[in-house]
């Protein structure tokens, strides 16, 4: 932390263990605070009076702090009188851009009156660019909080990134998907969407149907990340809605799907996938997490393979296919198709477990990996991999960029 008193400094991050207890600092710069990150970790916060009215002193002073970081990776007890005075205060900064919001663990479960104090708090921040919220912490999100987020989020026309987490213990439904769809395609600025569903068990096709609707009028957007990892009743046709959404985000930049043991994916599904990206030409990045999709083999991956061949932009590929039932065959395709690809820098390639793969598919993919900044394959759990395939393979390439199985 820099201090310097007699001109009134302080670090350009405020943290809160050190502010709270630093009663100089409080005496020369309580009224001078131009943060412009304001990070508030209740693992350093006492819930006295004494801390919490500093609490509130620092914040009401960050006139300038455009960006404010709530976390608490240790899940204190966060009473309901912090949560009162972060929501009366987050009203106040009046620069804020961006909200990074993590309380903890069940233990600081939000109540419904808690979320609409903090939603309340929200609409105050009409200029909001960057939102992030972990809801984590949440045992349930009723219809009633969705609804709220909803109008909550639609008043934030400014926002250019939203990123929502959602967890098993949310409950998160078909409905509640959509009524976070209505909102989310009302935000015509937005550049950046992270949602992460990842075990939410009651997700199904008609809930990426939904939210897929949505996403396809956000014409601006750049980059895609969307979590349905474990979500085990999404199908071939869940899949297929979110890729023709795809076709029309003409812009985007960077893909990032993860349907990790959906089990009913299949190669149909990969392959409508595949016929989306044909129209994404300004692809630079691609994220495909398919890990324990059983059903797709071949055919899926040598679908993929003849659309990356054409997306000349494209720098950077990570594929998850482990527990699979992709052969060598597979390998040959998509090594054919990145040969060609003049800017391509990255691959990250997860095989682990596909039992039908042997030391010549190790082989046929040294031709893929030549030249690259980074690479990286994982292999584990091949009993047709040998040990001398993978120091062939590492020998051929001349660094060790192989996890041995």
């Amino acid at each position: 932390m820099e201090k310097n008193y007699g001109h009134k400094k302080i670090n350009p991050i405020l943290r809160c263990k050190i502010q709270l207890e630093d009663h100089d600092l409080w005496r020369y710069s309580i009224k001078k605070l131009r943060t412009k990150v304001l990070e508030v970790n209740f693992e350093h916060i006492s819930s006295d009076e004494d801390s919490l009215k500093n609490l509130a002193r620092v914040m009401r002073a960050s006139t300038k702090t455009q960006k404010l970081v709530i976390s608490n990776p240790k899940s204190c007890e966060i009473t309901k009188q912090d949560k009162a005075l972060l929501s009366e205060n987050i009203k106040r900064l009046g620069s804020l851009r961006s909200i990074n919001m993590n309380l903890g663990a069940d233990e600081n479960e939000m109540n419904s009156t808690d979320l609409k104090t903090f939603w309340h708090a929200l609409k105050a921040r009409k200029h909001l660019e960057n939102l992030y919220w972990d809801f984590g912490l949440v045992c349930e999100v009723t219809n009633t909080t969705m609804k709220r987020l909803g109008r909550v989020l639609k008043g934030l026309v400014f926002l250019e990134k939203i990123c929502l987490v959602f967890d098993v213990q949310n409950k998160i439904t078909d409905g509640k998907i959509q009524k976070l769809g209505q909102a989310v395609q009302r935000l015509g600025k937005l550049e950046n969407i992270p949602l992460d569903f990842e075990g939410c068990l009651e997700i199904t096709d008609t809930g990426l149907q939904e939210l897929s609707e949505a996403l396809s009028s956000l014409m601006s957007l750049r980059k895609l990340d969307l979590g349905f990892g474990g979500c085990g009743k999404i199908t071939n046709t869940g899949l297929g809605r979110v890729s023709e959404a795809l076709q029309k985000m003409i812009c985007l930049k960077s893909l990032c799907l993860n349907f990790e043991g959906c089990q009913r994916i299949e190669d149909n599904g990969l392959q409508k996938l595949s016929q989306a990206l044909k129209n994404l030409g300004s692809l630079e990045i691609i994220h495909l997490n398919f890990r324990g999709c059983a059903k797709i083999g071949d055919s899926g991956l040598q679908g993929l393979s003849q659309v990356l061949k054409d997306l000349t932009f494209l720098q950077a590929l990570y594929l998850n296919f482990s527990e699979s039932k992709i052969t060598d065959v597979g390998l040959r395709s998509l090594t054919q198709a990145l040969q060609g690809l003049v800017f391509f820098k990255s691959i990250t390639l997860y095989l682990n477990g596909c039992k039908k793969l042997t030391d010549a598919g190790l082989e046929i993919l040294t031709k893929a990996f030549q030249g690259l900044e980074k690479s990286e394959v994982r292999v584990w759990r091949c009993p047709k991999i040998t040990q001398t395939g993978t120091e062939n393979f590492m020998k051929s390439l001349g660094k060790k960029n192989v996890s041995l199985k």
